[in-house]
């Protein structure tokens, strides 16, 4: 989008500050044909406004970016006083330049974003500053951590946050040939949450900032706490587990890294389901141990 609009920007305003536009969570599924002809194009102005400025001819850049904001706004809107966020604006966004400067910020991360995940953070990071859970300078920060990543490392991240990792703390991480995760720890370290050896991993404060105050309310209702017999069974067949193609690396790592030594750790719904599927699978095991 043009940035310094200042129609876009006024109804931008209009979409996340002045009303609440409750999106039914279908509309996240429309394809984009079917995304520019739908009534939620029509109401939410800057929506409404994209349309009009490039004449109804939309582009896949365009249609992509109203995509995002339904996202976002969606978010926004999930688990939000409409009464915060009044007393946010007139508390804090009073001054109508400093108002028009955060709208278009993000208005240009939107239109930046390579992911509609993204913009689903960024929309549950502007709800915890709206909430003053954090301020200004950390939604400034976290919101640029967001633009910077690869978007599969938050998934990564939030796994970590569970596993109650600390600030600059170390981890022997350090992989057995045959055994890679060093990809998703590269990912993590590339999107500068983190620095990582062949022996030691860091995760820097920021990332946990971001798992508190944007990834939480995104993924925490994907994980459960690891089912005792779960983790009975993985710590006595490991060795079986750890080189079964009928897990990802990465969930092999998962496997071997946290559940044995994380009891009460809290694992993805759906692993703790594919783990069931994989015991199913063996009639003797199904007999002694059911889920």
């Amino acid at each position: 989008m043009p940035e310094g609009n200042t129609s876009l920007i006024s109804s931008m305003n209009q979409s996340i500050f002045e009303n609440q536009y409750h999106i039914d969570e279908s509309a996240l599924s429309l394809n984009l044909d079917d995304l520019i002809n739908s009534d939620i194009s029509k109401t939410i102005p800057i929506l409404r406004d994209v349309s009009i400025l490039y004449n109804h001819i939309l582009g896949l850049k365009e249609r992509f970016f109203m995509q995002k904001v339904i996202f976002f706004i969606h978010q926004f809107n999930s688990g939000i006083d409409s009464a915060d966020v009044r007393l946010f604006v007139d508390n804090v966004l009073e001054n109508k330049e400093f108002r028009e400067k955060v709208v278009e910020k993000i208005l240009t991360l939107l239109d930046r974003f390579d992911h509609e995940i993204k913009a689903i953070i960024l929309a549950e990071l502007l709800k915890s500053w709206v909430k003053n859970d954090i301020d200004y300078d950390k939604f400034q920060r976290l919101k640029y951590c967001v633009d910077r990543s690869h978007p599969s490392v938050f998934i990564y991240l939030y796994d970590f946050h569970k596993a109650n990792f600390k600030p600059g703390s170390k981890k022997n991480l350090y992989m057995q040939r045959g055994f890679a995760t060093i990809n998703e720890i590269s990912i993590i370290s590339g999107s500068g949450f983190g620095t990582h050896t062949d022996y030691d991993f860091k995760i820097w404060s920021d990332a946990l900032d971001l798992c508190d105050y944007g990834l939480k309310g995104v993924y925490d209702n994907q994980y459960q706490p690891i089912p005792s017999k779960v983790v009975d069974y993985v710590n006595k067949n490991i060795r079986k587990l750890k080189d079964e193609s009928f897990f990802s690396d990465y969930e092999r790592y998962i496997l071997q890294f946290r559940i044995c030594s994380h009891s009460h750790y809290e694992l993805r719904k759906d692993l703790v389901r594919k783990i069931d599927e994989y015991i199913s699978r063996d009639p003797k095991t199904q007999q002694n141990l059911k889920l």
